[in-house]
């Protein structure tokens, strides 16, 4: 479960909260927005652009659309698939698809 699904479905509960628990959850809530690295902005930018060309990435793909090293890309794959942006499509070699979170994110270019 990514950080962005567990704050969605604590959602229902925070009628429930305290004025401080509340807090804490908007907080954390906000932290957890679109906190991108540049890396990582970089390359969901590629990946929107790109997406009717290819439905699926690679790191080394991705590393020659952006100039980057293939392992850049990997390290900053790992964030995107833990927060939901991305998920792995196959494994040999290790491709990458957008989520819906990752098509809709609101990304400066």
């Amino acid at each position: 479960m990514t950080m962005n699904e567990f704050l969605k479905e604590l959602e229902i509960y925070t009628k429930y909260f305290s004025p401080a628990a509340m807090d804490f959850y908007t907080e954390l809530k906000e932290k957890t927005q679109n906190t991108f690295t540049e890396n990582g902005r970089k390359i969901l930018i590629c990946m929107q652009q790109n997406q009717a060309t290819y439905k699926t990435f690679s790191s080394k793909q991705l590393g020659e659309l952006l100039f980057m090293p293939p392992r850049s890309v990997s390290g900053a794959m790992k964030k995107l698939l833990n927060e939901g942006y991305c998920r792995k499509q196959a494994t040999n070699p290790v491709t990458y698809e957008l989520t819906t979170l990752g098509s809709e994110a609101q990304l400066d270019d």
